[in-house]
């Protein structure tokens, strides 16, 4: 059985890749590619953060804080792995992995060389796909998917200390531990930018190079763009929430930001027409320039920067944002009201309703007070019928 690594790089529209293969996972099975659903889906990184070791965002994001809660997590995982690709293996040939992260992630070639020992017993061929895109593009981009989640710094302030000898961003130190632990002959290298994908679409350039016998019209191409990068506009008002909401509250979660920003990107009066621009771009081309080269003159055949250079700002012909910075700060700290706007979740409603009964039922708190709890869930939940029937029982009881 072959193993198809799709390894990223990072914002090179992995996410689109991923939810198109998982929504056609039925017809790829029936022409022999399976996918994983034990390595976690659409992203598979449970297997990267196996391979990684330590503690994570994405652990941590799951509730593991702690060297006993990761070997929990883990448990049986490597068996349950087995058994999904053996049970696989009896009517597929190819099977597929896909996870950007086994490109930010696994930093070490002892890292690397964990993914190839944890699979070498189930497959006799590896093909390692990875995509790669002009470094102050992926920084600029990196930048609005920060924004998304919970940067809070300025453009020229996030990443700024990246150079070429950052693993995530010099290509030739990066897919040479790939080399390394697969060998060469395994590795399938793609450019990421215009004019250079199959068809100008990346899920047809990964069939004709990393899955060359499925048939296209067999798929279907409905799947929605992803992680559409953020605006000027949208960017600078997402700062501002960042900077002032963080993204946990101790080890909580805090999805009162996530819900502010969603509704920014609604916002009709934006100006959505110019993008992030990072005025440190020319510098950082030139930064990566020679490391470029080699890099594409030993897995491209070519002894030249296959990198377009970046434009410089005014280059494009669009017009200003029509707000200043400063006024979109201010609004988006009006819009925060960052003292006062609480966001709860679904579940969070549903249990502080479930408490507020139990209590009162069991004579630890009065009707009031169970009447104060159920109002809170009421306010979070304003058209919930059990909630607003209990609080009426209650009054009538008062």
């Amino acid at each position: 059985m072959k193993c198809v690594l799709h390894i990223g790089t990072e914002k090179t529209a992995t996410t689109l890749l991923q939810r198109w293969v998982y929504d056609n996972e039925a017809a790829l099975s029936a022409q022999g590619v399976a996918l994983s659903r034990v390595m976690d889906f659409p992203n598979n990184r449970k297997l990267v953060s196996f391979a990684q070791g330590g503690l994570d965002d994405y652990l941590k994001m799951r509730g593991v804080h702690d060297a006993e809660a990761r070997a929990a997590f883990f448990e049986g995982f490597a068996r349950q792995l087995a058994d999904e690709i053996y049970e696989k293996a009896r009517d597929h040939d190819t099977f597929l992995i896909t996870s950007e992260h086994f490109h930010s992630r696994l930093l070490g070639p002892a890292q690397v060389a964990r993914v190839r020992e944890v699979l070498e017993p189930y497959f006799d061929e590896f093909r390692v796909i990875c995509y790669f895109r002009e470094q102050s593009q992926k920084r600029t981009s990196l930048y609005s998917t920060g924004l998304r989640v919970s940067t809070g710094q300025t453009i020229t302030e996030f990443q700024n200390a990246a150079g070429p000898k950052t693993h995530a961003y010099n290509y030739l130190t990066f897919f040479r531990k790939w080399e390394d632990a697969f060998g060469k002959e395994a590795l399938v290298p793609r450019l990421f930018a215009k004019g250079a994908l199959t068809g100008g679409d990346i899920r047809r350039d990964f069939l004709a190079h990393a899955l060359p016998n499925v048939a296209a019209e067999a798929l279907s191409f409905e799947t929605a763009t992803a992680n559409e990068a953020l605006s000027a506009d949208e960017a600078a008002l997402f700062q501002k929430i960042n900077a002032a909401r963080p993204q946990f509250i101790g080890k909580t979660l805090d999805p009162t930001p996530g819900v502010v920003k969603h509704m920014v990107e609604g916002l009709d009066f934006l100006d959505r027409s110019e993008g992030i621009y990072d005025p440190r771009q020319e510098a950082m081309y030139e930064a990566f320039n020679a490391s470029n080269i080699a890099f594409f003159e030993r897995y491209f055949g070519e002894a030249r920067n296959l990198f377009e250079r970046p434009k410089a700002q005014g280059q494009d012909g669009l017009d200003a944002p029509k707000y200043s910075a400063s006024d979109l700060a201010q609004f988006a700290e009006r819009l925060m009201v960052l003292k006062n706007l609480v966001v709860v979740r679904e579940e969070e409603v549903t249990l502080l309703a479930d408490l507020a009964n139990r209590l009162h039922s069991a004579g630890t708190i009065s009707a009031a007070e169970a009447i104060a709890l159920l109002s809170l869930a009421q306010r979070a939940r304003p058209g919930g019928e059990a909630i607003a029937q209990k609080i009426e029982e209650l009054w009538s009881r008062e």
